[in-house]
């Protein structure tokens, strides 16, 4: 399950977790994502749909037409329970929330992101040094002297 968790787009784990792992109501989900209950549960949906996928090694999911989608939701929501594979999720919970958080350590320690932090830290510096060279220039920097313009001669009547 691990592995299909990992698999799965971002946002969609993140709504998985929300409503399954973290076993909140239809109603506090749909009021901590905003969402009406009807979107909420099309969220959800579209987030189990992932995961199975994931699960089965296939491809993410092609979207289906809105109606399709709609029903598909509804009906999961107005069934006593989830799939199979859904409850072991939810039922494996802590376990599942463990090693999220691991892979999570895991990936902060590792040389890419560490590599990626370090070159976002010289890419701020950059920016900030070239905002200050600019403003020092403008501001401090030699002014630009034009030679005083010749007025015109005046003509006598």
């Amino acid at each position: 399950m691990h592995r299909a968790l990992n698999r799965m787009e971002p946002r969609l784990l993140q709504v998985l977790l929300r409503r399954v792992v973290e076993r909140r109501t239809r109603e506090q989900f749909a009021v901590l994502y905003g969402l009406e209950i009807d979107r909420a549960d099309l969220l959800v949906w579209r987030a189990i749909r992932s995961f199975e996928a994931a699960l089965a090694l296939a491809p993410e999911p092609r979207p289906l037409p809105f109606a399709e989608e709609a029903a598909a939701a509804r009906a999961l929501a107005e069934a006593p329970e989830y799939p199979a594979n859904i409850r072991g999720l939810a039922d494996q919970h802590t376990a599942v929330e463990a090693a999220l958080e691991r892979a999570e350590r895991e990936a902060e320690a590792s040389p890419r992101r560490i590599r990626e932090n370090r070159l976002r830290v010289v890419s701020i510096a950059v920016v900030i040094a070239i905002a200050a060279y600019l403003y020092w220039r403008d501001t401090y920097g030699p002014k630009e002297r034009r030679p005083p313009e010749a007025r015109p001669a005046r003509v006598k009547d």
